[in-house]
């Protein structure tokens, strides 16, 4: 009913570099109904996680422990009055639970580093009540290197795998909360959805050929052509390979004895930093194939994403042994442990041989990833799980997640349709061509996203249009293989810059394309050197930079670039917000001599027809406006559902639901800025703000701000700021303006999801479906601003229905999804990319949305569908 609050650190990664702290953590929250991810340090109702190899202990973490302390002692003595404060008396410290989690691969506790880390945090807390760890170090000393003529002892039990830690008897375990946990790898739900993806395109392929009339997939007894593989080349220059090494040999070895049999040893795909935070189809497709996966520990530490990897695939994975194996899984029930390299070998004849056993294996060791390993459940068992146990078992609640009708990929290996939506969405949208979409729906648009790597907290355009209207929308999946042929391309000029990062990339696929086409023409045609046909695919270029993009010839010459490679004009989009050049909103000093002037200098609208660019790009350059934020709409939704719950203990309603629209406001009027006369851009939203204030001090009995709430820049932009939505809901009417040089801004679609009447000051034009006097208001001088702000505050009903109308249009065209579906599928011979409205196709395809009704009703869904049981 009331997710639990988590509070993640780092805030800000590395996307490349992400890892853990994005497969388990952010994932696993984001995917579980049980959690809300919350970007306040100081909220008391949030637990805080964190990755300690991202957010170091002593550097990171316990400054930001002494802040938020310091802050709350300071709050609890300013309660309590002037006179607590000078007496000094002591203020007692209200400490929190933290889940500190160690990823490294080898035992942290060499010097006293964490004891007395962790011992700090204790002694803030004056309890050792709500600190727990987790580590994926469970034995110390481990060293298994083979000879260099393995043979000699290929059946000798493995040695020297260390010692197992005895946790009991470390002094950390005595300051902690319950026992240290120790964690294991979970399953990687980028890689489900891509064997998802795979396995229905092979499907649909069968049918095409008439060889199936089924709609689903076994993915255990689908038909596989590699006999065994282990995805691990012979380096002897790894410090930490001998083991994988001796591994892959002997599966070579086993080839070369059995000729009729297919097996592979080798890398496949990337494996650092590309490898551990995208899925990568060519080792998704390799492991479809395989009927045995064999997996192998460092030579020094236990622990690796393969193993969950193998089983996902529905293949039978061969594993060497763990202290203890992941939670639930066990020997010659799910996976099969061999103890020698003879063992290995007679274990991988055995199970070929015996399909019936392998298959029965394969499928147990499939269902319980998929059951307890999926990023959510690794989370939820992290955080309810029993800490008086070293893996978080204790209490099965299968039945409790049952009853709540709660959704996961499916455990069965027969694979049905399992893409949903990210966030319930509105049932309606605005997209081109109906039987492209039909086509979409059954198979999902392809995008390759530029740039692929980003830094979070910077991330701004990229993250909430781009990324999460790919994510949460049916018809597009995200894929990571620059030369995917089926995929369109999609880039953010400001993140990731023409000429020195895009064009090069294009130069390359156009190599590697013309190159393979050579080779299967055969050597003669090489040599000959005849001309290959370059294959174009289709690329938005989209520029979300605040001004005017055409002072020099640069993107002129960027685009001319790209369609000189295509030779063709037809593969190249672009869209951008610039609509006006030269705007130059500027006020009088004293600004009430000008108030009933309309506003002059907004600039020209720019003709693109006229541009060279648009000449020269497939149909007409698209003007952009920023669109609805889903994490502003859910925090809204949950600020909502609080307060029911609120009015329902206090017994002042009854009902379920609560109408954003009608619900009581306590400020009158808003404009979220604060003057400031250093603000080069600023002059014109500083006048809007002085006349709020005006307004304040000549009518008393009105309540008015305007003034800066929450942070402006890079959090502001990247994370859904809580107080900035509670502020939002107490407003009858907000106020927006522009920029004094450019227009557009993320405020609008803000002021609009929050059930007030919007005002705002004029674009050329307003953003798609917005018209003035339907569901927006329009201000056109500082004296027109006023007058209507007093006549909405006394005409409530008009104020209310404008809300209302303004609310729905940004829920119902506006939301990420749609900004997405509209940029790619999107007539685009219109600048706003208006054309056919497919209502009824997308009811008929009961895909949800965020509820387009102000009557808020529980939309939390989980990030992806997923298993119907978990520990």
């Amino acid at each position: 009913q009331s997710p639990q609050k988590v509070y993640i650190l780092p805030q800000n990664y590395n996307n490349v570099r992400s890892g853990e702290l994005k497969h388990f953590l952010k994932d696993g929250v984001d995917s579980s109904p049980f959690f809300e991810q919350t970007y306040d340090s100081d909220d008391e109702d949030a637990v805080w996680v964190v990755d300690l190899v991202r957010f170091k202990c002593q550097e990171d973490l316990l400054p930001i422990i002494s802040k938020r302390i310091k802050r709350q002692i300071g709050n609890d003595m300013k309660e309590r009055g002037e006179n607590d404060v000078k007496s000094n008396i002591e203020v007692e410290v209200k400490p929190w639970k933290i889940y500190l989690i160690h990823f490294h691969d080898r035992y942290p506790f060499e010097s006293d580093y964490f004891e007395s880390c962790v011992g700090s945090i204790v002694d803030q807390f004056k309890s050792t009540e709500y600190v727990h760890f987790a580590t994926r170090d469970g034995v110390k000393e481990r060293n298994i290197i083979h000879e260099k003529d393995w043979h000699k002892s290929q059946k000798e039990l493995f040695h020297y795998q260390g010692n197992i830690i005895e946790w009991d008897k470390q002094e950390l375990e005595s300051i902690v909360n319950g026992k240290v946990r120790l964690i294991r790898y979970g399953v990687r739900s980028d890689l489900v959805l891509c064997i998802d993806r795979l396995l229905k395109e092979k499907l649909k392929e069968l049918a095409e050929q008439g060889k199936t009339k089924g709609k689903v997939m076994d993915i255990i007894t689908i038909p596989r052509s590699l006999d065994v593989a282990h995805f691990w080349k012979v380096d002897e220059e790894d410090l930490y390979g001998s083991h994988r090494n001796v591994v892959s040999r002997l599966i070579l070895e086993l080839g070369d004895e059995n000729p009729n049999r297919n097996v592979f040893a080798n890398e496949l795909g990337v494996r650092w930093g590309e490898g551990r935070n995208f899925v990568q189809e060519g080792y998704a497709k390799a492991l479809l194939k395989c009927k045995i996966v064999v997996v192998a520990q460092r030579d020094h530490w236990e622990g690796h994403y393969r193993l969950m990897e193998g089983l996902v695939s529905g293949a039978l994975v061969l594993t060497d042994p763990m202290h203890p194996l992941p939670y639930k899984i066990e020997d010659g029930k799910n996976v099969v442990v061999y103890k020698s390299i003879s063992d290995l070998r007679s274990k991988i004849l055995y199970y070929l041989e015996n399909k019936k056993e392998r298959l029965e294996l394969a499928r147990n060791g499939y269902d319980v990833a998929m059951k307890y390993h999926q990023n959510a459940q690794w989370m939820e068992r992290m955080i309810f799980g029993n800490w008086a146990s070293r893996q978080g078992a204790g209490i099965d609640v299968t039945s409790f997640v049952q009853s709540k009708e709660i959704d996961r990929i499916s455990t069965s290996p027969t694979f049905a349709p399992t893409r949903t939506p990210v966030e319930t969405r509105s049932p309606a949208f605005d997209l081109d061509l109906m039987s492209t979409l039909e086509l979409h729906h059954q198979s999902p648009q392809k995008v390759y996203i530029l740039p692929q790597n980003y830094n979070n907290v910077r991330s701004g355009e990229l993250k909430h249009f781009l990324k999460d209207g790919v994510d949460s929308s049916p018809f597009f999946e995200q894929t990571y293989d620059s030369d995917d042929e089926d995929a369109v391309w999609v880039v953010d000029l400001v993140r990731f810059k023409c000429q020195e990062d895009l064009l090069p990339i294009i130069s390359k696929r156009i190599k590697r394309q013309i190159g393979n086409d050579m080779k299967e023409r055969g050597e003669n045609d090489v040599k000959s050197n005849i001309e290959v046909e370059v294959k174009p695919w289709k690329i938005y270029l989209i520029h979300f930079h605040d001004r005017y993009p055409f002072e020099s010839d640069y993107f002129e010459s960027c685009v001319g670039s790209i369609v000189d490679q295509f030779k063709s004009t037809e593969y190249v989009h672009f869209a951008t917000r610039d609509g006006v050049k030269e705007r130059n909103i500027i006020h009088e000093k004293d600004w009430h001599k000008s108030q009933k002037e309309l506003f002059h200098y907004q600039g020209n609208i720019i003709e693109w027809d006229k541009q060279e660019l648009e000449s020269i790009v497939n149909g007409k350059v698209r003007l952009i406006r920023y669109g609805v934020r889903s994490d502003l709409v859910l925090c809204i939704d949950r600020l909502l559902k609080e307060k029911l719950k609120e009015l329902a203990e206090q017994g002042k309603t009854k009902g379920k639901v609560m109408d954003i629209i009608t619900i009581p406001r306590s400020l009158d009027v808003a404009h979220f800025w604060k003057v400031d006369e250093e603000d080069l851009y600023g002059s014109h939203r500083n006048v809007v703000s002085r006349l709020i204030l005006e307004l304040g001090d000549e009518n008393p009995n009105r309540n008015v701000f305007a003034n800066e709430l929450g942070v402006r820049w890079g959090e502001g932009r990247n994370f859904v700021q809580e107080g900035y939505a509670k502020a939002l809901l107490k407003c009858k009417i907000v106020v927006v303006a522009q920029r004094d040089h450019w227009e557009g801004h993320y405020r609008l679609m803000e002021g609009l999801v929050s059930g007030a009447l919007v005002l705002t000051d004029p674009m050329h034009p307003l953003p798609y479906k917005i018209e003035d006097g339907k569901n927006v208001v329009v201000y056109k001088s500082i004296s027109d601003l006023r007058s209507k702000i007093l006549y909405y505050l006394e005409n409530k009903k008009e104020r209310l229905e404008l809300a209302r109308n303004g609310y729905d249009v940004a829920m119902k065209y506006h939301q990420n999804a749609q900004w997405m579906e509209r940029m790619i599928f999107g007539n685009w011979a219109s600048r706003q990319g208006a054309g056919i409205d497919v209502t009824s196709f997308v009811q008929s395809k009961e895909i949800d949305r965020i509820s387009t009704s102000p009557t808020f009703a529980p939309t939390r869904t989980p990030v992806e569908t997923r298993s119907p049981a978990f520990d």
